[in-house]
């Protein structure tokens, strides 16, 4: 099965100047070559026992942005995300592990400039 790559856009300095992270961030996946899904509140549809793996960038120069963490409803039971570093590249990656179809909402933490912010998207599991 194919690896699901999500990209997390962050406006970093009006998420931090607003207190708003999902106003400022834009999700995008790569499950359909014909039409680009992108959301803050995006939903990724895929397959038990494929990969996903999750990366995010600012698109203020200069300014330091990390996954810290997922939580919520899907985490534990449809995947457990674990940051995985390859030389100078960090991203987190998990394998989908649902014995169910449907639609499981996370909770993704960034790290901006030393200030965790949150935001939910989805993941739509079939089996």
């Amino acid at each position: 099965m194919s690896t699901i790559d999500v990209l997390i856009i962050v406006d970093t300095g009006h998420a931090l100047a607003s207190g708003n992270l999902g106003v400022f961030t834009l999700l995008v996946d790569d499950t359909n070559a014909e039409a680009l899904h992108a959301s803050n509140e995006l939903v990724t549809p895929c397959r038990s026992g494929q990969n996903i793996q999750w990366r995010a960038v600012s698109i203020d120069d200069g300014q330091q942005l990390d996954i810290v963490s997922f939580q919520g409803q899907a985490v534990g039971s449809v995947i457990v995300p674990q940051q995985v570093e390859i030389g100078s590249q960090t991203y987190w990656a998990s394998e989908v592990q649902s014995r169910s179809a449907g639609q499981f909402q996370y909770t993704c933490t960034l790290n901006i400039e030393g200030k965790d912010m949150t935001f939910d998207p989805f993941l739509l599991v079939s089996v």
